[in-house]
């Protein structure tokens, strides 16, 4: 080691190295960390609830299973400071929650998600004399995705996302990235006392701002830029005098650095935040409405929230717009999953944390603290507009910058003495609990896996046993069953009944099940009385659920006026209603990509009635505004058959399958 570097470490780090026999596995464990971090921004980055591609998940989670039993083989040790102890009591009351949560599958697999990021912490902790190599290793991984970004944009043009669920979630993982690639120049200058590589050195930062401009998140853009001022000023506060100086010196080179992020900015989030303040903003509006309707989830459940990963199932019933899989906000949505007691200790360790690194700027660690401070700061401020608490590389940078903040104490006796190490009983817990989540969450990949062959068997008309199999391997899926109840003929009422209630028992809150069962129970040849009223009351059932979901309220409709029922024109009038209340007004992907139909399609259902009423001045109106729905949508459908012939691929172009019937069925009435 040399004398620059150790004399940048702290003496508990120094006389705390393991040597010997411990020393090989801490440099495996190191060595497995690096490379988990390496691979986290650009491998584990899907979002699980959206794709159901587990298997990243499942060998993040086992990779990290290794990572844990090498270091308790190391006799490394599990520091359980004021920030870890509130993080323990984070994943504590998540666990609770999870146990009383209305998915528990689900929850379970994202609670072991969670875990995994936290044990990141915990690790990193433990490696305290190797931080800098693991901040290089998780600041390359994310220059893979950011290059590959700038090289699309600069090819094709657009928002970029590079392979995660979209945009925001990626400019979430680059905010905390960018602020500690920050420490790699002066790592360099306390290597070198190079000022030429320093500054080349920094270049990683400029990459990763150049990356998260072309996201164009506004988000993104407010978080690195609130990121960027906590870290000025706390360099400001460790270094005051020697950053003057150097303001004086460096001011042409950030003068043309300033200049140039402008001109990207201003070709693409630019345009995004002159427009974010509009009322009639379609984003902004959305996120304003969905945040009210987890505000109204917190409040139904307070204490122990709806579990880990319910809310793409609760949210539904609380809805004032359309449907989305996130919150767009982590800490509500951590708080209506977890509680707001889970939300105060995730919070309290932010809190900790921080107060521990502003004071450990005035320490040798300046440095640490600084980017720790500032990355902390991004992921606080961008979680408050999009939820990248369900990535998993935004959560393990965020750990990664609490144990930047952390001040390290006076090493204990047993932590410096050879003679005291030996296994480690907190890590082997740590182990046994990742490579049990690791596992489960491999039970779901592979239950999802056998559906897809299951699925692609059907469609070509072939015999398999796949649907069986899959239930099997993953008996806790309500997706699962689901599908066995789709998928089996009808014939087989007992198989698909029993599905469907499986299901409908195992995922209690969601309105999907109960659809699937009334469409079977609606496709039946001869259906008995009894059939139709099952139907409806499931249908019924359904809406109580997921009472703005238009396309189930068409469906109640139907079957009522099917059944000479004439509350179906309720049913009809309230879809009509909403076309001009937030759920109609604000589509979640705004209306420049998602047109929804289903109003065009009551205002059909309801012509008929409309005309013998002579209600023809408001039959006009809804019929014109309808087909200038068709009319959009058909532009739609193009570029979508445009983008997918482009892209040599086929993709869904028939979502709108009855943009002719329905076109033709309105002018008839115009």
């Amino acid at each position: 080691m040399s004398p620059s570097l150790s004399a940048n470490k702290p003496s508990s780090q120094l006389e705390t190295e393991p040597s010997g026999v411990p020393a090989l596995f801490a440099n495996l464990a190191f060595g497995g960390l690096g490379l988990w971090l390496l691979a986290a921004p650009s491998q584990f980055s899907n979002h699980w609830p959206t794709d159901y591609n587990f298997w990243p998940q499942s060998l993040a989670l086992l990779l990290l299973g290794g990572v844990a039993l090498l270091q308790s083989v190391a006799g490394l040790k599990a520091r359980f400071e004021a920030v870890g102890l509130c993080l323990a009591l984070f994943l504590g009351w998540n666990l609770i929650a999870t146990s009383l949560g209305v998915y528990k599958h689900d929850a379970w697999l994202e609670l072991a998600r969670i875990t995994g990021c936290v044990f990141v912490f915990f690790a990193v902790r433990a490696q305290n004399e190797r931080t800098d190599g693991l901040v290089i290793a998780a600041v390359v991984g994310a220059l893979y995705p950011a290059l590959g970004a700038l090289f699309d944009f600069f090819q094709l043009g657009g928002r970029q996302f590079a392979g995660y669920l979209n945009p925001n979630l990626f400019a979430a993982m680059l905010v905390p990235a960018m602020v500690l690639s920050l420490l790699i120049p002066v790592l360099v200058w306390r290597r070198t006392r190079s000022a030429p590589a320093a500054g080349f050195s920094g270049g990683a930062a400029v990459v990763l701002l150049m990356a998260l401009a072309v996201t164009g998140s506004k988000g993104g853009f407010v978080a690195a830029l609130v990121a960027l001022l906590v870290f000025g000023a706390a360099v400001v506060r460790a270094k005051g005098a020697i950053v003057s100086g150097s303001m004086k010196r460096a001011w042409p080179i950030l003068l043309v650095a300033f200049l140039v992020m402008g001109a990207v900015v201003a070709k693409s989030v630019g345009p995004r935040l002159l427009q974010a303040g509009g009322s009639d903003n379609n984003s902004t509006q959305f996120r304003v409405y969905a945040w009210r309707s987890t505000i109204e989830m917190v409040k139904t459940r307070r204490v122990f929230g709806f579990g880990p990963d319910a809310f793409p199932t609760v949210y539904p019933r609380f809805a004032q717009v359309g449907y989305t899989r996130t919150a767009h906000q982590s800490w509500l949505q951590i708080a209506a999953e977890g509680g707001v007691p889970a939300l105060l200790f995730l919070l309290g360790a932010f809190t900790v944390a921080a107060r521990a690194g502003w004071q450990r700027l005035k320490t040798e660690q300046w440095a640490y603290a600084a980017c720790g401070l500032g990355a902390l700061a991004g992921v606080l401020v961008h979680g408050c507009f999009d939820a990248g608490w369900s990535i998993t590389p935004v959560v393990a940078l965020l750990c990664v910058a609490l144990a930047l903040c952390i001040v390290d104490g006076k090493p204990k006796a047993e932590e410096i003495a050879p003679s005291r190490r030996g296994l480690n009983f907190a890590f082997l817990g740590m182990t046994i609990l990742l490579v049990l989540g690791g596992y489960g969450t491999q039970k779901a990949a592979n239950g999802e896996d056998l559906r897809a062959q299951a699925d692609e068997a059907l469609r070509r008309g072939q015999a398999t046993n796949a649907i069986n199999e899959a239930v099997a391997t993953d008996a806790s899926s309500a997706r699962l069953w689901n599908f066995v109840g789709r998928a089996t003929p009808l014939d087989n009422r007992e198989a698909w009944e029993g599905a469907f209630r499986t299901a409908a028992r195992l995922q209690p809150d969601s309105a999907s099940h109960l659809r699937a069962w009334a469409t079977q129970l609606s496709n039946l040849p001869a259906p008995t009385p009894r059939d139709v009223d099952r139907e409806g009351e499931l249908l019924d059932r359904a809406l109580v659920l997921d009472p703005l979901n238009s396309t189930l309220r068409l469906e109640r409709a139907k079957w009522r006026l099917d059944h000479k029922n004439g509350h179906g024109y309720e049913d009809l009038e309230f879809i009509l209603k909403q076309w001009d209340e937030p759920y109609g007004k604000y589509p979640a992907l705004g209306r420049d990509i998602e047109i929804n139909l289903d109003f065009a399609r009551a205002t059909l259902a309801l012509a008929p009635r409309l005309k013998a009423q002579k209600q023809t001045a408001r039959l006009q109106t809804l019929v014109k505004r309808a087909l200038e729905d068709v009319a959009a949508a058909r532009g739609l459908q193009k570029a979508n058959a445009a983008m997918m012939e482009a892209m040599g691929g086929q993709g869904s172009l028939n979502q709108f399958g009855d943009l002719d019937s329905l076109e033709s069925g309105l002018k008839a009435f115009s």
